[in-house]
């Protein structure tokens, strides 16, 4: 056991004053006369002895009661597992949670200006020539490396809330290396993390455990955790067109312990409202809201969904954008344009579809790229770069439907193989029904009712087998005896509708039945690259071209005055624009390319809605899930006794409770030894 103020033992000399009260008995007797003494002998030698026991008895407990009130000035304590090695200094590293949640309040103010206090007062307790390191949210590059006392208080003070959240084991990974990467011997290792310790990032069990330094959890806590939060948004439908209804579903959460009784959701197209409802939502539930609008604008159109809620209001507003376009560009090739019939005849029906016919010798295939839509009808004798092509159109975010000739498997194996999709095998004659639609595919929920009516399937007398699949695909229609023939293929950004027979009517009846003309301009309606309506701040964002970027051009983002230039990159043979976190706002951003003003696209940004949910870890919670091995300890105090708190749970466990209690302990004896243990 050792002492904090060890100067304070020198009290103990006070415990000489009762000793010499009870040694010599001041107090005067007064003489008392009685007549005959005899009848009184035996009762006196009883009192005495009742007396000296209780006097000494009396003596031990102000004796104990003083020595252990000195102990508690001392602080005693008993020094922790490393204290015996002699530290040339400490090494600490401060987490301060800047995300979202830290703007609730508490009894003594906004968490995140109390987290700040914690780490003033956590630096002010440690030595000047110590190393600090302070981490946030925004894991800043100069946040990595250690800084004196004085550039610690004063980065503090820099600290502003972060659409950013990290899982707690993420930060303690990055105070780890930090300090384990010391080349100092015998230095004091400290990590800290102040937050509200919030349930969505509070992975605590992840942690590894590590005994080469300590961690102290200095968890937060708000007075009140209502919040109302507009999580997701998404169309009814695949496509929006000019002058048309369209409708968007927008999911709103309560992550709050009490029921909202009204609430608007608001939405703005360009600037203008378009959409307004009004609704109720008990605590702990999430709602669907629908709202219809009519886009008037073509092309690219930026929207907004607003609530009202306080205090946490990152999430009161999500952003989105779109694209309005009135046409589908189609290509058709076919070996005989003018004998084709049956797949001119389904586009023609809606004029939303730019529909084109070409024979294998008129095609340019620098034009695919115009192309929302291709298809590829009995192609005798495609070549590999025709499949090369192909191939490389859907990767880019085309979409492909691929009809086989009735020749042989060869003649169609070229450009199977070519696009990457398993061979076909010879064609068997078995007649049947095409019974097994997946009526849960998107391309065909729309018809399900329509189906239903429907008894008769298509009939087939002859298909294609097709080999085992090596890539990911959906069978669209089949047979219940396990016969495909239609397969959806998704490659890089793009799909691909592979047919397993031709439309001959010797092979099937499918081109007479309805399923023939949905499928087709289902697939036409979203033959579009799957463009997001937003992107999430804080995480990697990488937006797909839909235009091939040429050697010399250059894009920029921007909003406001605000400007950035975005990282160019390629994956999967399709090129993307790289957003990283110097983007920290949420909001509509354009981008077109440097030096022009057109706009491209919309690029819409929204902070993680992570931190919606407002459930915190208690205290029982957090020392539950601190995995064995962990030098772990949970620290509870308001900002001001921070330091001295973490101070002494650093140098071991402190006692001077115990020793004011077993004083307060000694005065209650003394006190019932005075009134209960009588002597005459």
């Amino acid at each position: 056991m050792r002492f904090i103020n060890p100067q304070f033992l020198w009290a103990l000399g006070v415990l000489a004053i009762p000793v010499i009260i009870h040694l010599f008995n001041f107090r005067r007797f007064k003489k008392v006369i009685f007549p005959n003494l005899r009848f009184l002998q035996e009762v006196q030698l009883q009192n005495r002895n009742k007396r000296e026991l209780r006097k000494y008895l009396v003596l031990a407990s102000r004796l104990l009661m003083l020595s252990f009130l000195v102990l508690a000035f001392a602080e005693p304590y008993i020094p922790a597992d490393n204290a015996g090695i002699q530290k040339a200094g400490n090494r600490l590293s401060i987490y301060i949670d800047n995300s979202f949640s830290m703007n609730a309040e508490s009894s003594e103010g906004a968490l995140l200006e109390v987290a700040k206090e914690k780490a003033r007062n956590l630096a002010m307790a440690y030595g000047e020539t110590d190393d600090f390191q302070l981490l946030s949210n925004d894991f800043e590059a100069r946040h990595q490396r250690a800084v004196s006392r004085e550039a610690f208080l004063k980065w503090i003070d820099e600290i502003d809330y972060s659409p950013n959240a990290r899982m707690l084991s993420e930060v303690l990974e990055r105070q780890r290396n930090f300090l384990l990467d010391d080349r100092k011997e015998n230095t004091g290792k400290l990590a800290f993390q102040i937050s509200d310790f919030q349930k969505s990032t509070g992975d605590i069990s992840a942690m590894k455990p590590d005994t080469n330094y300590r961690l102290f959890l200095l968890p937060l806590r708000a007075e009140g955790r209502n919040n109302l939060s507009i999580d997701s948004v998404w169309f009814d439908s695949p496509y929006v067109r000019s002058g048309q209804s369209s409708e968007i579903k927008v999911k709103v959460h309560n992550y709050g312990s009490e029921d909202i009784t009204e609430n608007t959701l608001q939405l703005q197209l360009n600037g203008v409202q378009k959409g307004l409802s009004s609704f109720k939502l008990e605590a702990g539930l999430s709602t669907i809201i629908e709202l219809s609008f009519i886009p008037e604008k073509k092309g690219w159109n930026q929207a907004q969904l607003s609530i009202q809620d306080f205090p946490i209001v990152f999430d009161d507003n999500l952003y989105f954008s779109f694209e309005v376009r009135d046409y589908r560009n189609v290509l058709h090739i076919c070996e005989d344009p003018d004998a084709s019939r049956e797949i001119p005849a389904v586009f023609a029906t809606d004029s939303f579809f730019k529909f084109t016919t070409v024979g294998p010798d008129q095609m340019d295939y620098r034009s695919f790229g115009d192309y929302d839509l291709i298809l590829a009808e009995s192609l005798t004798n495609p070549s590999t770069g025709l499949a090369s092509e192909l191939k490389k159109y859907v990767e880019n975010g085309g979409s492909l439907i691929l009809f086989p000739n009735d020749l042989d498997a060869e003649h169609n194996n070229t450009l199977f193989l070519g696009l990457g999709l398993p061979p076909l095998q010879e064609p068997v004659m078995k007649a049947g029904e095409m019974d097994r639609v997946d009526l849960e595919n998107p391309i065909y929920k729309e018809i399900i009712e329509k189906m239903d009516r429907r008894s008769e399937f298509p009939l087939f007398q002859r298909c294609y087998p097709m080999a085992e699949a090596s890539v990911p695909n959906e069978t669209l229609i089949g047979s219940g005896e396990g016969q495909e023939f239609l397969n959806l293929y998704q490659m890089g950004k793009g799909q691909v509708y592979a047919f397993l027979l031709p439309l001959n009517s010797d092979w099937s009846n499918l081109s007479h039945h309805f399923l023939f003309p949905a499928t087709l301009l289902q697939a036409g309606f979203r033959s579009i690259p799957g463009q997001s309506l937003y992107y999430q701040i804080g995480s990697d964002v990488w937006v797909p071209l839909e235009k091939e970027k040429g050697a010399e051009d250059v894009f920029e983002i921007f909003r406001d005055k605000k400007t950035i230039i975005p990282e160019f990159a390629v994956r999967n043979h399709a090129q993307y624009l790289r957003l990283d976190d110097e983007i920290g706002e949420a909001g509509n951003y354009g981008l077109r390319k440097k030096g022009e003003a057109a706009i491209i696209q919309y690029i819409s940004l929204n902070y993680d809605r992570k931190e919606s949910q407002t459930t915190c870890l208690d205290d029982n919670e957090i020392e539950q899930l601190l995995p064995p091995g962990l030098d772990a300890k949970l620290v509870e105090g308001d900002a001001e006794q921070t330091g001295k708190q973490i101070k002494d749970l650093d140098a071991g466990t402190p006692l001077w409770k115990l020793a004011v209690l077993l004083a307060l302990l000694f005065v209650s004896i003394e006190i019932l030894l005075l009134r209960y243990l009588k002597t005459a």
